[in-house]
């Protein structure tokens, strides 16, 4: 009988490791270019997720840093949020009366952890006149 508990457990541990090892592929959807007029509030809302042996689930309570640089790669942005438990959508609001006609970088940024590898997503942020 201890032998079969001592088995249990050992393919406990293995199948344990089997989907560790799964869930460290990291993704970040539904990141879109945004078109603003100078003086705009815009929401910026993505998603984390991770994916399983089977499928891509939302990851809850890690954080995205969301940055907003020119061709030049001067941030004028920089936030981090926590993703969201219910919805796994992390969001920021992003003011854009600082910031002159013209395209702007939007990176997103998973930083990764022991378990989830780093991920990142990158758009477009056309700011027109007013």
């Amino acid at each position: 009988m201890k032998i079969l508990k001592e088995i249990n457990q050992i393919f406990m541990v293995l199948a344990a490791r089997k989907m560790c090892s799964a869930a460290i592929e990291t993704r970040i959807m539904g990141l879109k270019d945004v078109y603003a007029k100078k003086g705009d509030i815009k929401t910026i809302a993505v998603q984390g997720q991770f994916k399983n042996a089977l499928e891509w689930i939302n990851m809850d309570y890690d954080h995205l840093k969301f940055t907003i640089s020119d061709e030049n790669n001067q941030v004028f942005f920089s936030e981090k949020n926590k993703i969201n438990f219910w919805d796994g959508t992390a969001r920021t609001n992003l003011n854009t009366e600082n910031l002159s006609p013209g395209v702007y970088k939007i990176d997103i940024l998973f930083k990764g952890n022991n378990a989830l590898r780093y991920s990142k997503a990158s758009s477009n942020l056309i700011i027109g006149e007013p």
